[in-house]
């Protein structure tokens, strides 16, 4: 198994994954993706846990906004009103089949990105339905691990495993000409990954406000927000900054995932949930409440509820340089998985999460309507299909109508990660986000 050890792995730390290789040989490998552990010091409340359809307890506790704020444990918030961002709304908003558009770009760069995703999104209708003026818009990409792993060949995190801000620049600049008031730019692991990822000049240039989502902070307190109809969460802690968001766009990165099968729109916001809420013990850097149990069935339903919870109003998906067999370096070696980058040149753009999903899952050589445990799902549920069968959106791509460039004209075969079993890999991984994530 070939290993890339960060810079900050002591040899403690390695010891310890040698130790837990030797002791689970036989077991078997899981590389799951934990994408957003929490990263500045902060106090541990009491755990509120969660009523859910299984066995297994939920939530635990606590939580950044710019500078840590130290905070007394507080009684859980009271139930904040869901979205009022219809179902119905977003499965029609191309006023019958839903519109996913699709370009080649085969490099990134400010002015290119900014041409191509304008053309998407005016394919799609535009942005003028979703944001009016003086909106709040909140814009999640993926930066899975804070882009804190080094990379196996040498590039930059941005151009293999997390969203390029080239293309967040591109869509948050939109949302600005459509009368956005605010630009909030989520993620976890810390303010410092934003600089750390190349979204220094863009934040700057937008009047972006970053923030972590791990802390609550400039609140109190996260939210509870219901899951109307859930699968397995009857509600979820979100930050008021996404709750009550006047518009949710995914920024997503086109990849396969350990775990889930295919990351795009739908993977992306499992992010948004907040690591204190949902691990078992403070020092965990992973959310083992929602991994408990039957994970390869318990968290494809999970990533539904958190749609569910949170509406997704626009996704764009950044497929131009990316990597192949995984969604992240931590998965390479594990049941053979081969990580390498791979440069499909394709960029994505819809309204709903489930059509765009579902056509991205095409677009890297496979079927989004393949049954459970079976490729691109080898190790669980079809979370997209789960989606549909929730009255999200469709995955049949004959009820989708797609613009711009074609499937056939844009496929890039992916390689899809072997079936999993939750022992070795998933404990190195987790070593690893430990030994990578800052001390402060």
């Amino acid at each position: 198994m070939r290993l890339l050890s960060p810079a900050t792995m002591t040899r403690r730390h390695f010891l310890t994954i040698l130790g837990t290789l030797a002791a689970s040989a036989l077991a078997g490998c899981v590389p799951q993706a934990h994408e957003k552990p929490l990263t500045a010091e902060s106090p541990q409340s009491s755990v509120t846990p969660e009523p859910v359809n299984t066995s297994t307890a939920i939530p635990t506790s606590r939580p950044t906004f710019g500078p840590t704020a130290t905070m007394k444990a507080t009684q859980p918030p009271a139930v904040t009103k869901a979205p009022t961002t219809s179902e119905a709304d977003v499965a029609s908003a191309a006023g019958g089949k839903p519109i996913v558009a699709i370009a080649k770009c085969e490099e990134y760069g400010p002015a290119r990105v900014e041409a191509v995703v304008r053309d998407l999104v005016a394919l799609c209708g535009g942005l003028e339905k979703i944001i009016k003026p003086g909106y709040t818009v909140v814009i999640k990409p993926n930066i899975t691990a804070g882009g804190r792993v080094s990379t196996l060949d040498g590039l930059p995190p941005n151009e293999t495993y997390v969203t390029h801000p080239d293309v967040t620049r591109a869509i948050a600049l939109l949302a600005r000409e459509a009368g956005a008031k605010r630009i909030i730019l989520v993620e976890g692991w810390g303010l410092d990954i934003w600089e750390k990822n190349g979204y220094g000049e863009m934040i700057k240039e937008l009047g972006a406000e970053p923030l972590n989502l791990d802390e609550p902070a400039p609140e109190p307190d996260f939210l509870k927000v219901p899951v109307k109809n859930h699968f397995e969460l009857s509600w979820i802690w979100l930050h008021k900054a996404i709750a009550q968001a006047q518009a949710f766009i995914s920024v997503s990165k086109m990849k396969c995932h350990a775990s889930c099968g295919i990351t795009l729109s739908i993977k992306n916001v499992f992010g948004c949930t907040p690591l204190p809420r949902y691990r078992q013990r403070p020092n965990e850097q992973s959310r083992t409440t929602m991994h408990a149990g039957n994970w390869s069935e318990r968290l494809p339903r999970i990533l539904v509820d958190v749609v569910r919870a949170r509406p997704i109003d626009f996704c764009i998906v950044d497929g131009i340089s990316t990597i192949d067999q995984g969604e992240g370096p931590w998965n390479n070696g594990a049941a053979g998985i081969q990580i390498r980058t791979v440069r499909p040149g394709i960029l994505m753009a819809g309204r709903n999460p489930v059509a765009v999903d579902a056509v991205g899952t095409a677009v890297m050589g496979f079927d989004p309507q393949a049954k459970p445990y079976e490729v691109p799902f080898p190790s669980g549920l079809n979370h997209i299909a789960l989606a549909a069968e929730a009255g999200l959106g469709t995955n049949r791509l004959e009820e989708i109508e797609v613009r711009g460039a074609s499937i056939q004209d844009v496929r890039f075969q992916f390689t899809s990660c072997p079936r999993m079993a939750a022992d070795v890999a998933e404990m190195m991984h987790v070593a690893m986000l430990e030994a990578t994530r800052p001390t402060t």
